[in-house]
């Protein structure tokens, strides 16, 4: 991860909004590719998306180690 993107970790931490879009948006296309080939189903891969981004929105301030998102979202 760049500094950029801790940059952006680290100010959604704090509750920025923006940022966290941001970050979201340039994750978008690995969580699809991930979330459809588990699940098959254009409809699930979408629920299974907003469910791990709404949860890493309640838990971000928890990511310990900014450079980790990526593997944190595996988590959420």
């Amino acid at each position: 991860m760049n500094t950029e993107n801790i940059f952006l970790v680290k100010r959604a931490q704090r509750r920025d909004k923006d940022a966290f879009c941001e970050l979201m948006d340039l994750q978008m296309k690995d969580m699809y590719r991930v979330a459809i080939a588990i699940l098959a189903s254009e409809e699930d891969a979408g629920d299974a998306m907003q469910d791990t981004i709404l949860s890493c929105w309640e838990k971000i301030d928890t990511l310990k180690k900014p450079n980790t998102l990526r593997h944190g979202l595996q988590e959420y």
